[in-house]
């Protein structure tokens, strides 16, 4: 792959050569296919481009087998005759070129690892437009901040309207979790606004939720999800197919509400706006996992994303 800075007077080109082996865990299905132990690959350099006398040169090899593996090492610099130059490639390495100069491997101090510092909040004002909130791990859509402009300040948004592409089975509905996979009693609550254009959205804070990753689109937990038509439904599963019970809420569209989700032992009871509409219910069968967001349409539309917005989540331990 190539990368072109905007005024196009640097070019950067990665290279990369994974066996089939190394390649299953993130492409289970992919074909099997042979990768030589020293390919020599010639590359020739045209337009705006075809000057450059120069590329600096680094390199990674990924060794599976003895768990050696050695990155961003710095190569000499390849030597370009008339816009072309070859390399020998390992099997198993990614290879940088670039016109640019400098860049070495990162550093940094790791802290020790430790469990999840609960209680938990986050109002989302400290991040920077359009990134990501910490601790939340996006498991299908695409959860940014986004500032509002107005007295709500910054809030995480779910910014997927139609369902990608994906490698795996991701869920029907965008759903991001945080916390400890090994949680049991917990209380999940956060401010939801749905948006107004979206007539039959939802969101929704859940518990307990798990697997995630590849198998999130079967994951159990304990969902409770709000609708823009004032319906809320405790669902067991993230497909929202397996209700425990419903009922009617006034929510409305553009409109902030507080929802919360207090889950402890074999029962779960949700507020909205401080005001409690399910109490003590039981019928689900998760009993740890991590807490959650997420967003969708209504539960008659399967693989429909809308957007939603988040603000003043917390977490509190409950016991």
């Amino acid at each position: 792959v190539s990368f072109v800075s905007p005024d196009k007077k640097d070019v950067t080109i990665v290279i990369e050569t994974m066996s089939y082996n190394s390649s299953l865990c993130i492409r289970r299905n992919v074909q099997p296919y042979n990768v030589s132990a020293m390919q020599s690959a010639t590359f020739q350099l045209k337009g705006s481009f075809a000057g450059i006398r120069r590329l600096s040169l680094w390199m990674s090899h990924l060794d599976f087998a003895t768990n050696k593996s050695t990155f961003f090492e710095k190569q000499t610099d390849v030597q370009i005759t008339n816009g072309q130059f070859t390399l020998n490639l390992a099997v198993d390495s990614v290879y940088t070129l670039s016109t640019t100069s400098g860049q070495e491997k990162g550093a940094t101090n790791i802290p020790d690892s430790g469990p999840f510092p609960l209680p938990y909040a986050d109002n989302f004002d400290s991040y920077t437009n359009q990134s990501e909130a910490a601790y939340f791990a996006d498991q299908t859509g695409s959860f940014e901040i986004v500032d509002t402009g107005g007295p709500r300040g910054k809030v995480l948004r779910q910014m997927v309207r139609d369902r990608p592409i994906t490698w795996c089975n991701d869920a029907v509905q965008p759903v991001t979790v945080i916390g400890n996979q090994s949680w049991t009693d917990i209380n999940v609550t956060v401010d939801i606004l749905l948006e107004k254009e979206e007539i039959q959205s939802q969101a929704f804070v859940a518990a307990r939720v798990g697997p995630a990753g590849c198998s999130v689109h079967a994951a159990q937990g304990v969902f409770f999800r709000v609708f823009v038509s004032g319906v809320w439904i405790l669902t067991k599963d993230i497909a929202g197919m397996q209700i425990i019970s419903n009922g009617s809420v006034p929510i409305g569209y553009n409109q902030w509400h507080t929802v919360s989700l207090l889950v402890e032992g074999s029962s779960a009871t949700g507020s909205v706006d401080d005001k409690t509409v399910f109490s003590n219910l039981t019928g689900f069968s998760a009993t740890y996992g991590w807490a959650g967001l997420g967003s969708g349409a209504s539960l008659a539309k399967k693989n429909a994303f809308t957007p939603a917005q988040f603000d003043n989540f917390r977490l509190t331990p409950v016991g």
